[in-house]
């Protein structure tokens, strides 16, 4: 999301709506950017008109088509539509809370807390701290911990190994 709205800028949020999920990270990255509130209210809601005239539209083009397949199974009962789908809402509900489950573990494995860096720095250890923030949140706020140095992910490329 940083890497669109770094190139396409306050335009990006006009297609956010389509990409599920992406909405959700719109908003924080605009406040950390300092987008104008009228703007992000502007570009938000023609992106909103946008996605729902889209299915609004694909509704009106295949409402003809949808009455047909109701009038060729006329025994399918709505009960059992409304199962399936439940069952489906379900289904994909289970598979999402298992995919964060599995995520959160990820993320907070093989962490160290702030007080364990601050000890190994106070001791003298060799430590190699690497600020990946993107260059927009780097913009935002450039408060570095002591020693850090300035990596971001989209530079990882260009280096094969990290000078510590």
């Amino acid at each position: 999301m940083q890497n669109l709205f770094a190139k396409h800028g306050p335009a990006s949020l006009l297609f956010t709506k389509f990409i599920p999920g992406l909405s959700n990270l719109a908003v924080p990255l605009v406040g950390i950017v300092g987008l104008e509130f009228r703007t992000f209210v502007l570009y938000n809601s023609i992106g909103s008109l946008l996605w729902v005239g889209c299915f609004m539209g694909g509704g009106y083009l295949f409402s003809r088509e949808i009455q047909l397949e109701r009038i060729a199974l006329p025994d399918w009962e709505q009960g059992g539509v409304l199962v399936a789908v439940l069952l489906l809402v379900a289904v994909y509900i289970v598979w999402k809370s298992l995919r964060r489950g599995h995520l959160l573990k990820e993320l907070f494995t093989n962490r160290m807390t702030p007080e364990e860096l601050k000890g190994k720095i106070d001791a003298g250890d060799e430590v190699a701290i690497l600020d990946v923030r993107h260059p927009l949140e780097f913009e935002a706020d450039q408060y570095v911990i002591p020693g850090a140095r300035y990596f971001p992910l989209e530079n990882l490329e260009r280096f094969s190994s990290v000078p510590v």
